[in-house]
């Protein structure tokens, strides 16, 4: 049977040129983990250098058995070009950067000393342009390295190679699709499967194939079922998982799943999960921006963290995570399955026309030559770079067949996890390339997920239309103040369907809102709506606006923005609001604020919303409001004028909805505060009931005039549990 030997730990590292092996290993780095790791230190790296032609790094390690008939070691994802050589034979190279490399050792392994040694590009510039490099126009480094486990697997034949499955949640069965290879001589042989709970180990189902008789070197697909006994299913609130193991007469494979289906319904615009409507609320996890984040340390590889990390996710009650612009560590993807939380995974291709010529640019440029400072040609002109930026477009040699084999691992790679229920193809790209790529991909992927691709548009009916929605970024473009007025005007404009189901005459506005560029399809109703971002309002940790939010924060009339804690309480509120107009809008498939987990120094454009990296402790103001705004039972204020008439009575009303999948019974206050004193000037309580998945909407007619002067409402949800959740609104009453 197969065996796997760890081989992560403290590797050497030199570097030098392409050709010659170093002679000193002087310095020593942790696999996994990247090079700006290394001990002693590395000069400019992750940056263009005239220092070095290549990175190289070694392991020596003993074997204490015989060699067996396959011996394949795996490095999970490294960067930037992989090759390897094993006791100086040269075994091979992985060109792609975000996928498993996978090297036949062949009789190059030993036993006894064997010394193993991996050749890394330095720097993503130098990967043909036919290799997706993991660029992403709004980040400035790229460090290369080993960035997830390196593993030597000893197996024989007839060798289980890819598994793959396909709960129907109906029959109450796991479909299973496995990938078998005979070796120099041919196999004659039963496939036993045998699934179990991952937690107890019991058993819950078993099944024998048919003889299978392979011919010397064959490669044969089978397919069979397996029937479940009294089937548990997935989800985030019961992340319930199972173990499916596979044996032939001298291999065994064991892999996880959940009983989990995950779709979009075109008709009713919904996601639904496990065949019932799910309503998305989630953030995004950019982990090659946090790559660069100078306090970053060896975070992203500590399991406790990780997995402390996943849990503040859902402590905002998120449930849905976007792995943005590129793939975390493969245990990222465990935990993710293990905590419950919907993981849409996108492929590391973010290219964007930034040339003077291209029309969202002249658009900006027209509206206010100052964008050069803030705007799109900064996203380019801040990075640190030797030669004009011509690889921020679509590259030419980025073909549908160049990119095949890296998108065939990824997705072959990462099919088994419940967590991950759909699929992208880039951020933000628009290209032929990518839809035909689609079309040939999916169908390795047996529970037919749902595709995002750019902003091509959905590939099918089947997927959803992905929208990116930037009010503030637009508003500053504008001139125009970028506070909570850009709701107002939505309000009267394109109240009810805020990115989908518009009538033609406001297509014009929601495109120039929706910050798409030109000849970008505007949803017209015809799919389920994902916001799959929105809120630029970013800070660095220490409270600064980012690169692309100065002149958000500059033009934020009527909100604080003065000081560090001034700029993250607006923040907060300013979040919150946009959150519970496009939740309680009731309109989209899910929401997902961008972003939860990134960087943060001088030159970010995008930040998350910690405090400190060790604690994972959210910023205070944000974890009030925001978290409140995220609330599964949730409500909002919908009021966006900032004044109100004095001398008259005002009737406030409110929006409260419910994600759950039962009915919510509680009582809705509704208070005015006066802002100096904190006197309640009006206060009006209610039962209400909720249900489940539901939306209900009240009127609150105030019991006295407010005076003039600053005042805030707030209107609550409690129950007798304990739940509160808070929505509120500034306003000022000013007399004519």
């Amino acid at each position: 049977m197969r065996s796997i030997i760890n081989l992560d730990g403290v590797w050497s590292a030199a570097e030098g040129n392409l050709k010659e092996t170093p002679a000193d290993f002087a310095h020593s780095v942790p696999v996994p983990g990247l090079l700006d790791m290394a001990s002693p230190a590395f000069a400019e790296i992750g940056l263009q250098s005239s220092l070095r032609e290549a990175f190289w790094v070694r392991r020596e390690f003993e074997l204490d058995r015989e060699p067996a008939p396959l011996n394949l070691l795996r490095i999970g994802k490294a960067r930037y070009g992989t090759k390897v050589i094993l006791n100086g034979t040269e075994i091979g190279e992985h060109r792609p950067n975000h996928t498993v490399g996978e090297f036949d050792l062949g009789g190059a392994l030993r036993r006894g000393h064997n010394e193993l040694l991996v050749r890394l590009g330095p720097w993503r510039d130098d990967e043909p342009t036919s290799v997706p490099d993991g660029r992403d126009i709004e980040s400035y480094i790229a460090v290369p390295g080993i960035y997830d486990s390196v593993e030597l697997m000893l197996a024989d034949y007839p060798y289980i190679d890819v598994v793959k499955t396909a709960p129907d949640l109906d029959a109450g069965s796991v479909r299973v699709f496995a990938r078998l290879r005979a070796g120099a001589e041919p196999a004659t042989f039963a496939l036993d499967a045998v699934v179990r709970e991952a937690s107890s180990g019991l058993s819950r189902g078993t099944t024998t194939s048919a003889e299978l008789t392979l011919a010397a070197h064959e490669t044969r697909e089978v397919d069979f079922e397996v029937a479940l006994e009294s089937p548990r299913l997935w989800s985030p609130e019961d992340p319930f998982l199972y173990t499916l193991q596979l044996d032939t007469p001298a291999d065994s494979r064991s892999i996880r799943f959940g009983m989990r289906s995950f779709a979009f319904d075109k008709a009713s615009g919904h996601a639904l999960l496990n065949g019932r409507r799910y309503p998305m609320r989630g953030s995004a996890s950019a982990i090659f921006r946090f790559f660069e984040d100078t306090d970053r340390g060896d975070r992203p590889w500590d399991p406790e963290w990780v997995r402390k990390l996943h849990r503040q996710f859902k402590a905002m009650h998120w449930n849905t995570i976007r792995y943005a612009i590129g793939f975390p560590p493969a245990f990222w993807y465990d935990i993710a399955d293990e905590e419950g939380l919907l993981v849409i995974d996108e492929f590391p291709l973010f290219y964007i026309d930034l040339s003077d010529d291209a029309p969202a640019v002249k658009a900006a440029l027209a509206l206010d030559p100052s964008v050069r400072s803030y705007g799109l040609r900064s996203i380019t002109a801040a990075q640190p770079r030797t030669t004009e930026p011509a690889r921020v477009s679509w590259p030419a040699a980025l073909t549908a067949d160049a990119l095949e084999a890296e998108f065939t691992e990824w997705v072959e790679g990462h099919c088994n996890h419940p967590s991950v229920v759909m699929w992208g193809s880039n951020c933000e790209g628009r290209s032929p390339e990518t839809r035909v790529l689609v079309e040939r991909i999916r169908k390795l992927d047996p529970q037919h997920r749902p595709w995002g691709d750019g902003w091509s548009g959905p590939p099918t009916d089947a997927d959803p239309y992905v929208a990116h929605w930037y009010l503030q970024w637009n508003a500053a473009m504008r001139g125009d103040a970028a506070g909570i007025g850009m709701l107002s005007a939505m309000r009267k404009t394109a109240i009810g369907y805020p990115l989908g189901g518009a009538p033609q005459e406001l297509l014009p506005h929601l495109r120039t809102a929706n910050k798409d560029f030109d000849g970008v399809p505007v949803n017209t109703g015809d799919h389920a709506v994902l916001l799959e971002e929105y809120g630029w309002l970013w800070l660095t940790r220490d409270g600064k606006p980012t690169r692309l939010t100065e002149p958000v924060y500059e033009t934020l009339e009527g909100w604080p923005a003065a000081t560090a804690d001034e700029r993250r309480y607006t923040r907060a509120r300013l979040t919150a609001a946009e959150t519970e107009f496009f939740r309680c809008n009731r309109t989209l498939a899910g929401q997902l604020l961008f972003c939860a987990l990134s960087s943060s120094h001088d030159r970010v454009s995008t930040a998350d919303a910690f405090t400190d990296l060790d604690s994972l402790d959210y910023e205070p103001h944000f974890l009030r409001y925001v978290r409140d705004a995220f609330a599964p039972v949730g409500l909002m204020v919908d009021l966006w004028d900032r004044e109100l008439a004095g001398g008259i009575f005002h009737e406030i009303p409110v929006t409260a909805i419910n994600d759950l999948p039962d009915d919510w019974n509680g009582e809705l206050t509704v208070r005015v505060r006066d802002a100096v004193t904190d006197e309640v000037v009006s206060e009006q309580r209610r039962a209400i009931r909720i249900p489940a998945l539901g939306q209900e909407r009240r009127y609150f007619g105030l019991t006295t005039v407010i005076p003039d002067g600053e005042h805030q409402i707030v209107a609550e949800l409690t129950d007798g549990d304990g739940y509160s959740v808070r929505s509120l609104r500034d306003v000022r009453i000013v007399s004519g």
